[in-house]
């Protein structure tokens, strides 16, 4: 299966729900999550396929995406997938996030 940037609206998706459940330790707000997701996943990318993929960009607007929770599940699973392919990975803050 081929690696791609998920969409912004699924990272931000993630990223809400994060930052509402207010899960103990949490202290990124909504905008540095998704930043952080979004840049994870352009690492993995990167790390991938090296300099044959176009420069990556993070999102110029933010706006918060509601998914019924079990959704979110999913987005998860896909998003470990999609971002788990640079080194720092295992210890990122986006995989800590995921768990």
């Amino acid at each position: 299966m081929a690696a791609y940037l998920m969409e912004d609206k699924k990272i931000f998706a993630i990223a809400q729900y994060y930052t509402n459940a207010q899960f103990a330790g949490t202290n990124l707000s909504f905008k540095q999550t998704a930043e952080t997701l979004h840049k994870a996943n352009a690492d993995s990318l990167a790390a991938r396929y090296g300099d044959t993929i176009p420069p990556i960009t993070a999102p110029r607007v933010y706006t918060e995406f509601p998914i019924a929770p079990l959704a979110v599940s999913k987005l998860v699973m896909t998003f470990e997938y999609q971002a788990c392919e640079f080194d720092a990975w295992n210890t990122s803050t986006p995989k800590t996030t995921m768990r």
